[in-house]
């Protein structure tokens, strides 16, 4: 059986290794018909080439969130997702498997775990590496009262977003009023200004000044 595989993360070092490992295991046989660095090379292959796995970070650092994912599921039919991925707390887990992920393995894991979760992968069913979760813990959900998430940087700042907030928020930090963006996105400027306070609760921000250096500063806009 020979899986025709594309594989994508921000580090080629990393792909190369991949390859490496993929072409060389033991359980199936696996050609790797392209690495990727992006969520658009990812799409362009995808357009070229005849694909049954892929094997991606939820991370590209392309200023895209995870919905690439449901994308890619919606618009090529039968072909299987792992993610493969450092971002591990629960909400990027949950997050992945309801944009139709058909596993999660975590970076830390060994490679024989890697197999595995292709493995089940192939049968159809779906694959969680051990130790991750889609719920947050009882501890996790008293710092998220508490206010005391920390961000680690732009990815993580994006998944808090909806596509609908980042949109707004390149406009807010063209220092555009509520009345110039509601114009520009056909919506009313009550609608602009409610969505300017949920990104400003989310980001943890309490001026439009500090949202506007805060998004520059952590490479939102």
């Amino acid at each position: 059986m020979i899986v025709k595989a594309l594989i994508a993360d921000r580090q080629k070092i990393f792909l190369d290794g991949l390859e490496l490992l993929l072409t060389s295991g033991e359980q199936y046989f696996y050609r790797v018909v392209g690495q990727c660095n992006s969520t658009e090379e990812i799409r362009k292959k995808l357009q070229d080439t005849d694909i049954d796995l892929l094997i991606t970070d939820i991370n590209l650092g392309d200023n895209e969130s995870s919905d690439f994912i449901k994308n890619i599921k919606k618009e090529h039919e039968g072909i299987r997702i792992c993610v493969l991925s450092s971002y591990t707390a629960d909400k990027f887990v949950r997050k992945a498997f309801i944009n139709g992920t058909d596993g999660f393995v975590s970076k830390y894991e060994p490679a024989k775990v890697l197999f595995r979760a292709l493995a089940v992968i192939a049968s159809g069913k779906t694959f969680m590496s051990e130790g991750l979760q889609m719920t947050p813990s009882i501890h996790q959900q008293k710092k998220e009262k508490e206010g005391k998430n920390s961000f680690i940087d732009s990815f993580q700042l994006i998944e808090k977003l909806t596509k609908r907030e980042m949109e707004i928020l390149q406009h807010i930090a063209q220092a555009k009023s509520n009345f110039q963006i509601g114009q520009e996105l056909y919506i009313s400027d009550q609608t602009v200004a409610v969505h300017r306070k949920n990104i400003m609760r989310k980001l943890s921000v309490n001026s439009t000044n500090e949202l506007i250096k805060f998004s520059y500063d952590n490479g939102l806009v």
